[in-house]
């Protein structure tokens, strides 16, 4: 067996090494213009960064009516007192719908101020302002369902939960966004099928609340 040893062939027969064949070079890739790419990341990244910012403070807040409605409430239905648990829950729903509503009015108020805390971008802010209304009064409702969850979680009525939170998802808002979608409704279409979420949750969580199914001691709800 004879093994080469000397250089490699030269396969290229002439041709430049980065040529595709029949004597072309390959076109370079289409380089995109840094500036612009980087400009049009940066505003996708603050657009989310300011909603998320704008949107945290209220739900912190909510986030504490639920925890709050967890503790308590699991602690009355730990000591065998239902009808403690009950009052301190019809306690914590209204004042979590009177802070809403002062949420709420207040957003209204600042309408022209609020958003430009968060950015200087103009169509930002023309964003804020197309959503702003909804934004602001579905707060009150918010505050509710924020509390009834964390009355429910309290007693351990989870699972009506999932399925209130599955009827309200697929019922309504994921209905109502590919509507939106289809007819260009854009940020508001999918706010509104947001808005129609919170009011399904809403009914379904009063609702159980209402018939007391779920203040049980002892044994978790049915």
């Amino acid at each position: 067996m004879h093994i080469q040893t000397g250089p490699a062939p030269n396969l290229t027969h002439g041709r430049h090494p980065h040529d595709c064949g029949h004597g072309r070079r390959p076109k370079p890739a289409a380089q995109s213009n840094p500036r612009t790419s980087c400009a049009g990341a940066d505003r996708h990244i603050t657009t989310g960064r300011n909603r998320v910012s704008g949107t945290y403070g209220l739900e912190h807040d909510g986030q504490s009516a639920e925890i709050a409605g967890q503790v308590i409430v699991g602690r009355m239905l730990g000591a065998r007192d239902a009808e403690a648990a009950h009052a301190a829950a019809r306690r914590m729903i209204e004042w979590a719908v009177v802070a809403g509503a002062v949420f709420g009015l207040a957003m209204l108020a600042l309408i022209d101020v609020l958003p430009r805390a968060f950015t200087g971008d103009e169509e930002v802010v023309d964003r804020a302002r197309e959503i702003w209304p909804l934004f602001a009064l579905m707060q009150p409702a918010n505050g509710a369902v924020f509390a009834l969850d964390g009355i429910l979680i309290g007693a351990g009525d989870t699972r009506f939960l999932m399925y209130g939170m599955l009827a309200a998802a697929l019922g309504v808002f994921v209905p109502v966004a590919l509507l939106s979608l289809a007819l260009d409704l854009g940020i508001v279409g999918v706010w509104a099928g947001l808005v129609g979420l919170i009011a399904v949750r809403l009914g379904t969580c009063a609702w159980r609340f209402s018939g007391r199914r779920w203040a049980l001691v002892g044994a978790p709800p049915s």
